[in-house]
């Protein structure tokens, strides 16, 4: 398959197989797809939207794998099989299922820091610099 063809295909597979020793290999490798925003099919086998950010990062994490003793295979794919499978649909439902509950939650977070804005024109000086690290944090 040429680059430009795999440019076409919108999501990104990481499969892998860790070997139960060292243990913080299996932990590191799932911070850092849960920081990616990957979300699992099976077990081993998680989707990306396919990007930059997430390319360089599951080709660091690949690279950390395969260093540990594991496996590990990446690949860009389209799901266009109905019968027994899945659709592209169907990733990108989990993916707004995954991301609509993570804005869930930050938002019951955030809620309280906003109930206790008020009007900026008031604050003093130290209130502002600590809203506006919390707004950079969230952001």
């Amino acid at each position: 398959m040429s680059p430009d063809q795999t440019r076409d295909l919108p999501w990104l597979l990481c499969i892998h197989n860790i070997p139960p020793k060292p243990p913080y290999l299996r932990a590191k490798a799932a911070r850092r797809l849960a920081a990616l925003g990957a979300v699992a099919l099976k077990n081993a086998v998680y989707v990306l939207p396919d990007g930059e950010r997430q390319r360089d990062g599951l080709l660091w994490l690949a690279r950390e794998i395969e260093e540990g003793g594991g496996r590990t295979f990446v690949c860009g794919a389209c799901f266009d099989v109905e019968a027994g499978g899945v659709t592209d649909a169907q990733v990108k439902a989990l993916f707004v299922d995954a991301r609509d509950a993570q804005y869930r939650e930050l938002a019951a977070e955030a809620q309280p820091e906003f109930e206790t804005l008020g009007d900026p024109r008031e604050a003093d000086a130290p209130r502002r610099d600590a809203v506006a690290a919390w707004a950079a944090q969230l952001r």
